[in-house]
């Protein structure tokens, strides 16, 4: 009988000791933002004006001029966007004169769509000053511009 009191005992003793933990579980949970796409509209170009063939000075046009180029960026409400422009460009005649646009620039980089909406304006300068003959002439040229969501 000694023996089956020692075997119960033993057996009572084992489950008494707590297993350790081999396994455990949690949860997570998963999400994703569904965004407007964003969209850009050109409403006004650049426009430097008319100058003559004996101009010497650079013609500027500020963000702020009726000359600067606009435009409208749509896309989600609340969002903030990032505009960049290239920085400088050509203007060309098409016979193989050009004049360089400088120091393009936006007035607000980073606008926030409020109401899903953000008007930028860009305006440069036109390099006269380092031109050594202007020849007469339409000079048109392109500056590319891009939009993203931050």
């Amino acid at each position: 009988m000694k023996m089956k009191s020692m075997k119960k005992l033993a057996l009572i003793s084992l489950a008494a000791i707590a297993p350790g933990v081999m396994a455990a579980s949690d949860t997570f949970t998963s999400s994703i933002v569904v965004l407007e796409p964003v969209s850009i509209s050109k409403t006004a170009d650049l426009d430097f004006g008319s100058i003559f063939t004996d101009a010497t000075t650079n013609v500027t046009v500020a963000t702020t001029d009726a000359g600067a180029a606009a435009f409208t960026i749509n896309g989600q409400t609340g969002s903030v966007v990032d505009v960049t422009v290239d920085s400088t460009a050509l203007m060309a005649d098409g016979s193989g004169n050009d004049i360089a646009v400088n120091s393009i620039t936006v007035d607000n980089a980073t606008p926030t769509l409020t109401g899903g909406t953000a008007t930028v304006k860009i305006g440069g300068v036109a390099d006269i000053a380092s031109e050594t003959t202007l020849v007469a002439g339409n000079y048109n040229g392109t500056v590319n511009i891009t939009v993203a969501y931050q």
